[in-house]
């Protein structure tokens, strides 16, 4: 007697496995993009404690008796604070209110050079294609109303006051009288992935 014997092979036909690929490359792809968007949302969060620290450290600095200057020529009522440009949305600058003016002065505008008369401590650049936009005035009567005569923002803090001092200048470094409307100024924090 004769015996058949069949053998039976396994595995994936052609258009089975096309459409396992086609899942496997759907749910990676998706896996991806939320990756990239939180690790983006992740840095703008990190970028928005960066600066609020910032803030915080010029408040520490100019409440708490922080001496600048040395030896003979050392003073310990100097304001310290952050200033903000609408020219360079990519950095900001910590710096000591030497003159007492309440605002950052930068004689040469080169920002943060060996320049005694430069009032710079350090500059921070934000990086990653992050950017802060243009200070914003925000008025009480017209919601998120910007002022285009705004060039830059100074915020500094003196003791024994831990309010901060905000003061706006134009791009003739002129102070600009704040509205009697004004509540605030607002940043924003852009990334090239948003």
């Amino acid at each position: 007697s004769t015996r058949m014997i069949y053998s039976k092979k396994s595995g994936f036909t052609l258009l089975e496995m096309v459409v396992s690929l086609a899942i496997i490359s759907a749910v990676t792809g998706i896996i991806f993009w939320n990756q990239s968007k939180f690790n983006n949302d992740l840095e703008i969060t990190n970028l928005a404690y960066r600066v609020a620290l910032a803030v915080r450290e010029a408040q520490v600095a100019g409440t708490a008796v922080r001496q600048s200057g040395t030896g003979g020529s050392a003073t310990f009522d100097i304001a310290y604070g952050i200033y903000f440009s609408n020219t360079d949305t990519v950095s900001y600058i910590y710096f000591a209110d030497t003159n007492k003016d309440k605002l950052y002065t930068d004689p040469n505008g080169t920002h943060c050079d060996s320049d005694p008369s430069d009032e710079c401590i350090s500059k921070t650049i934000i990086g990653r294609g992050n950017t802060i936009s243009s200070p914003n005035t925000i008025l009480v009567d017209a919601s998120h109303t910007y002022n285009s005569s705004v060039s830059a923002t100074h915020i500094t803090f003196l003791r024994p006051n831990p309010d901060a001092d905000i003061q706006m200048t134009d791009s003739g470094g002129s102070i600009i009288s704040p509205d009697p409307n004004l509540v605030g100024t607002s940043f924003c924090l852009t990334s090239p992935l948003n």
